[in-house]
């Protein structure tokens, strides 16, 4: 019988904790965004006003790459997602076949 899980390539004992961090990585990217978002007026009014001292600079950079790595790890996620469902989804093609296979030499 075929799988009915949105998950069928990963164990069964480690599907929740795996669906959990992926709730969690969405929700880190999507608060620190939305942080940066409502606090861009006023990092752009510091910024005029004292110009890119050294210290606004290396804010700038923990903020940028922090984003970054945040992207990084849902993209990365989200990756190896895909390459598990197409390595599930070619395992089904080539059971399907050794099926067809077998009927076709059983009845043929």
């Amino acid at each position: 019988m075929a799988s009915s899980s949105v998950l069928p390539h990963i164990p069964e004992a480690n599907r929740v904790p795996f669906q959990l961090g992926t709730y969690v990585c969405v929700v880190e990217v999507t608060a620190y965004f939305y942080d940066w978002l409502w606090s861009i007026s006023d990092e752009c009014k510091i910024m005029s006003r004292a110009g890119l001292t050294l210290s606004v600079g290396v804010y700038l950079l923990s903020r940028i790459s922090t984003a970054g790595q945040l992207l990084m790890i849902a993209v990365l996620l989200c990756k190896v997602l895909s390459l598990a469902r197409a390595a599930d989804d070619g395992s089904r093609v080539t059971r399907a076949r050794g099926a067809l296979g077998f009927l076709r030499g059983r009845y043929g």
